[in-house]
């Protein structure tokens, strides 16, 4: 737990889950890096709910195509972000950049 995020993991059949619960910041982006990169490097693919995460600060969700970069990137990694607000969604997408375009966000209207 880092600045009221944790990430919680839930791994069954195969798949990796990382639940990111709280409010992603400069210094709290660095539990999810850790994470995220950790089930990258061990599985290749990785579900990210980001459902209860919030943003303190935006550019911080830069993160995600940061993360899937230093492993490699797609084909050989996967990383798919799901239960975003359209706002967060629209965040991440506005970070549109080469590796972000990798980055599958699927947008779940709340």
């Amino acid at each position: 737990m880092d600045d009221g995020l944790a990430c919680r993991i839930d791994d069954r059949d195969g798949v990796v889950m990382v639940q990111v619960v709280g409010v992603l910041s400069t210094s709290s982006s660095l539990t999810v890096s850790r994470t995220v990169r950790k089930h990258l490097l061990d599985r290749g693919r990785v579900l990210v709910d980001v459902s209860g995460m919030r943003v303190a600060w935006p550019p911080s969700v830069t993160v995600f195509p940061t993360v899937l970069a230093s492993v490699g990137g797609w084909p050989g990694a996967r990383m798919v972000l799901f239960g975003a607000t359209a706002e967060l969604a629209a965040l991440l997408r506005s970070t549109a950049t080469t590796v972000a375009r990798e980055l599958e966000i699927e947008k779940i209207e709340k």
